[in-house]
């Protein structure tokens, strides 16, 4: 959230004209308002025009176009010419996707609902104009294309590196592939390892890649990193007494080690005769013990006081959903701030 004075300005541009629509929310005189919609000029325009002490809530954008648009958004304090920027930089939305920023943080979804981690993306090779860039990062396809560029060249087989054969050591550590995947046992005491074909499998549980000779903090307690997992959860909007006509969703997850990042879009397609109390059910994995971690959340046709927040409580596998008002007072979700279409888009990382 964030407050504009009478006469503050919000502005944006695109570089495509009348292609990406945006919607802006918030508070006037304590009333849930929408400030303002329209579609973003190729020119510097004005969004809206506070006439009061404003609380924006929800600023989002939608990439209609059918290739990518980048957008600036900026506020303008007292209309005075001199407009700052709202979001730190320019963004890039690629066909079909929506930002959606609450004057803290911006939430790219692509389209099928997926939560994007990263803004600008290149598809170029590798090479020496890489060297200092730092605002863009490499798609999977580069880093792959500079993969195969390194697995080019000389090799030595599985059973020359065991038999320590001058063909294996003629080749420079860091330029050392493995044609076999047969290696029981690899040591390089300098350079690089790359296999050829084939993946490194971890063959037992428990195990993984130990990083014990890093230094580490006083309360260190492992150094093994044993385990990383991709892969689907059905995310349910719930409720503690009766269930909604209909609802839906989709959700991924990635675990990497203990630490489990949930990405979720779920509505309530038919509201019905639902009651109670509202959660999320579906985690892929229940939370470690004293976790309550809290999550990120786009909320869509669904009411609520001041603030929306909600937790994981420990050992639990479902969100729990709140409401806080300005003084300080918390109170469950429930059916009353639902409707047909609500709509609760989201992402949490929690300990497991």
């Amino acid at each position: 959230m964030f407050c504009l004075t009478n006469t503050d300005t919000l502005e944006g541009i695109a570089s495509v004209a009348s292609k990406v629509d945006y919607l802006i929310y918030g508070f006037v005189a304590g009333t849930p308002t929408r400030l303002a919609s329209g579609q973003l000029s190729d020119s510097s325009a004005i969004l809206y025009t506070a006439t009061a002490a404003t609380h924006v809530i929800s600023v989002s954008f939608v990439n209609t176009h059918t290739s990518v648009v980048s957008i600036d958004f900026y506020l303008d304090p007292l209309n005075a010419g001199t407009p700052r920027r709202a979001i730190s930089k320019t963004l890039v939305l690629q066909a079909g996707y929506s930002l959606y920023f609450d004057g803290q943080r911006c939430m790219m979804i692509d389209t099928s609902g997926g939560i994007v981690s990263g803004g600008n993306v290149s598809d170029a090779v590798y090479g020496s104009n890489w060297d200092g860039v730092t605002s863009v990062s490499p798609s999977k396809n580069a880093v792959y294309d500079q993969m195969q560029l390194k697995l080019t060249g000389s090799y030595a087989s599985a059973a020359e590196i065991n038999a320590g054969t001058e063909a294996a050591k003629a080749i420079a550590p860091d330029q050392l592939k493995l044609s076999s995947p047969t290696v029981v046992a690899l040591t390089a005491s300098a350079g690089n390892i790359t296999a050829t074909h084939g993946d490194f499998v971890v063959g037992t549980a428990g195990h993984g890649i130990d990083f014990s000779a890093d230094s580490s903090a006083a309360g260190m307690t492992s150094e093994l990193l044993d385990d990383y997992e991709e892969g689907t959860w059905t995310p349910v909007i719930h409720f503690s007494s009766v269930q909604p006509t209909t609802v839906s969703g989709t959700g991924t997850y990635t675990k990497v080690g203990n630490v489990v990042t949930a990405r979720w879009n779920a509505s309530v397609t038919t509201i019905g005769s639902a009651s109670g109390s509202a959660d999320i059910t579906g985690l892929p994995f229940a939370c470690a013990s004293g976790g309550y971690s809290p999550p990120s959340m786009y909320l869509d046709k669904v009411k609520f006081a001041n603030a929306p927040m909600g937790f994981v409580n420990s050992l639990g596998t479902n969100i729990l959903l709140y409401e806080a008002t300005e003084a300080g007072i918390v109170t469950s979700l429930g059916n009353s701030d639902f409707e047909n279409g609500s709509q609760i888009i989201g992402c949490l990382t929690y300990m497991v």
